[in-house]
């Protein structure tokens, strides 16, 4: 019985070990995996801010720059965005945009208390 346990432990343990890695191996990594250049967009920055043809930088989640047409530097990862539209920066902290309902509820509840 005990040996019966140490073949499928050893089992178990051989199948883990012999699992693809998941890192790349001596230290040889795409300098691109978090640069990202959004190219050929609409970006709208504002009401009245419209950049067509523009390019999108992006680095590590920060948007490095926003600018019409221009080349994409070496170093990130293109990607066409022919037709479609971006609005960098719409997630802001400090704004009610979409919330018109959550407020109109958060204020009836208050009320009835």
């Amino acid at each position: 019985m005990i040996r019966r346990i140490l073949e499928v432990l050893t089992l178990i343990l051989t199948l883990t070990v012999q699992a693809q890695e998941t890192r790349t191996p001596n230290s040889v990594q795409d300098e691109r995996e978090n640069a990202y250049a959004f190219t050929h967009a609409t970006l709208i920055q504002a009401h009245d801010i419209r950049l067509d043809d523009a390019t999108l930088l992006i680095r590590d989640g920060i948007i490095v720059s926003a600018i019409s047409g221009g080349k994409v530097p070496g170093g990130y990862h293109e990607i066409d965005m022919q037709g479609r539209s971006i609005y960098p920066g719409l997630i802001d902290m400090h704004t009610n945009y979409g919330l018109r309902g959550f407020l109109a509820a958060r204020a009836s509840r208050a009320a009835t208390l």
